[in-house]
């Protein structure tokens, strides 16, 4: 799964203001696709924690004022590699066949984001660790990605609620969403256990039928 997270970071996501020709910016690409891939390898290795410049800069053989010259700063680089782990779970996601059952569809996205999420522990946690400056507005193209993975889990949810508009089934799969984040991440904690004695597949199975069910009743 790692390999395929660098592959999303190699195959171009967020290059469209970096098609540049001549040398000096084709030099600038290949930095920017380098440390992308730097971090992602550190991240998924060490967490948010071993991400700093001075290090991706010296994995990929550069000085760190070369990488703030691609980079606006850590902040940025950190928001291209999360976008990119984005990127990769929708690959995973479009690779499910389409189930005529819509709650065999809500399972099969369910049960692969939590694969996802669990394979690649240390890249999630950045995403959801990391904090944006507050005076930096998230890009829109980040949002965006954001955007087509509850858009992906609204569009399963389309035959449970088939009277919803599009706003009300993107803000049901953005509740569902939000409860399955919060299982998921207090079980990679290692603070379920806390709570419940319940497993994790428990849980989840409880959480879904049971919203399903409640959307079918209205």
């Amino acid at each position: 799964m790692f390999k395929f997270i660098l592959n999303c970071v190699h195959c171009g996501f967020g290059r469209d203001g970096f098609k540049m020709a001549r040398k000096a910016e084709l030099r600038r690409q290949r930095i920017f696709d380098d440390a992308l891939a730097a971090a992602t390898e550190i991240a998924a290795r060490d967490g948010l924690k071993g991400l700093t410049a001075r290090r991706i800069a010296k994995q990929i053989g550069c000085s760190v004022g070369t990488l703030y010259n691609v980079f606006e700063n850590l902040d940025s680089l950190i928001l291209y590699m999360n976008a990119a782990t984005f990127a990769a779970l929708f690959e995973e996601l479009k690779r499910l066949g389409i189930s005529r059952d819509p709650e065999t569809r809500i399972r099969d996205l369910v049960d692969t984001y939590l694969a996802f999420t669990l394979d690649n522990a240390n890249l999630w946690s950045v995403i959801f660790e990391h904090v944006w400056p507050r005076d930096y507005p998230v890009p829109e193209w980040y949002q965006q990605g954001i955007r087509q993975l509850l858009a992906m889990l609204a569009d399963a949810l389309e035959p449970i609620l088939p009277e919803a508009d599009r706003a009300e089934r993107m803000q049901a799969a953005t509740a569902l969403w939000s409860g399955l984040h919060g299982i998921q991440s207090l079980a990679a904690a290692g603070k379920l256990g806390l709570l419940t004695s319940e497993n994790l597949t428990s849980l989840i199975d409880l959480l879904v039928w049971k919203f399903i069910a409640g959307m079918r009743k209205g």
